[in-house]
């Protein structure tokens, strides 16, 4: 199993697919297709298309929290986070990542190197 501390590698999801598709893409149950890339300091660790969804996700640092871009209402219309996609891809694929949140207000969750 590889882990993700802090999530020592960069994290790029592309959710560009997301936002101008999501409409063609998106399933009953809110699933969406995206593109996940994560690097790490020397190669690529991950890189391939990921069915994702808003989800509760529990972190050792953060606690639980939803994960679903509504930000504690802050916007109406739920769909699938980059934490979220990252949660799925970590399941997926056997590692573990972890971090805390920053911003309760928000319900984000903050990660660091």
């Amino acid at each position: 199993m590889r882990t993700i501390i802090g999530l020592l590698a960069i994290v790029s999801i592309v959710l560009v697919n997301y936002i101008t598709n999501a409409q063609h893409q998106n399933t009953n149950d809110g699933e969406v297709s995206v593109s996940i890339r994560i690097e790490g300091p020397e190669n690529t660790l991950l890189e391939s298309m990921i069915l994702t969804r808003p989800k509760k996700i529990t972190t050792a640092s953060g606690g639980t929290h939803m994960c679903d871009g509504t930000n504690n209402n802050a916007s109406l219309i739920p769909g699938p986070t980059m934490t979220s996609t990252l949660d799925i891809a970590s399941e997926r694929d056997d590692f573990t990542w972890d971090a805390y949140v920053y911003f309760e207000k928000k319900n984000n969750f903050s990660f660091q190197n």
